[in-house]
């Protein structure tokens, strides 16, 4: 699919099958859409400034499969959206510019297995989200990638699994004055200006930190 996806109403089932969708993926109200296949795979949201968006009264369990997610994802509040630990979400570079990563405006979401595997980019948690990031399964920072909390609360479940010269930064680094924006620049477009730090990393399991630097 080349250009966007608006799922208006029913249910949707990836049922095995590998689908692209080039831009916009946004569930609206009435409409479900299921990842219950560990054949499942969603490529989606290639450019920074797109989104798989789960808009108000909207469904979304993610079971099973892999989503290679370029742009943002962004439970909106009033969604019911939940990934568990058989579902893995790899940030990928996006195909345009980069950056881009999780948003959450909605207190209930949940993710499975997050994976930063973006090339050398540094993803982030938007930050003009809301709620807290609540990752049940596993957080891999893949070689060379980073991953930049803004100031937002990362709750870790399972396991933090780092590569050599990964990164990962428990603050903001740079103010981008807009954090009521979440089309957030990378931090190496905008003027380095360090800003208060916020938010925390909560991890329930043992934190081993093998070949990474953890900036807090």
């Amino acid at each position: 699919i080349v250009s966007n996806v608006d799922l208006l109403s029913g249910s949707f089932y990836l049922n095995g099958h590998e689908m692209t969708v080039d831009h916009n993926f946004w569930v609206y109200e009435n409409g479900a859409f299921f990842m219950d296949n560990p054949a499942d795979i969603l490529n989606v949201a290639s450019n920074t400034s797109d989104w798989f968006w789960f808009l108000p009264g909207s469904e979304v369990l993610l079971s099973g499969g892999i989503v290679n997610l370029g742009g943002w994802i962004n439970p909106h509040s009033g969604c019911s959206f939940t990934a568990t630990v058989d579902n893995t979400i790899r940030l990928i570079k996006p195909a345009t510019n980069s950056g881009a990563g999780l948003a959450n405006f909605e207190p209930s979401a949940s993710y499975g297995n997050i994976v930063i595997d973006s090339d050398g980019t540094t993803k982030v948690l938007d930050a003009s989200s809301s709620q807290p990031f609540i990752i049940n399964g596993n957080l891999t920072i893949s070689a060379g990638d980073a991953l930049e909390t803004q100031n937002k609360t990362l709750m870790l479940h399972g396991d933090f699994i780092d590569h050599p010269g990964s990164e990962l930064f428990v603050y903001q680094r740079n103010k981008t004055g807009k954090d009521t924006n979440a089309y957030i620049t990378h931090p190496t477009n905008i003027p380095s200006e360090k800003s208060s730090k916020g938010g925390y990393f909560e991890v329930d399991n043992p934190l081993i930190i093998n070949l990474s630097l953890i900036h807090i």
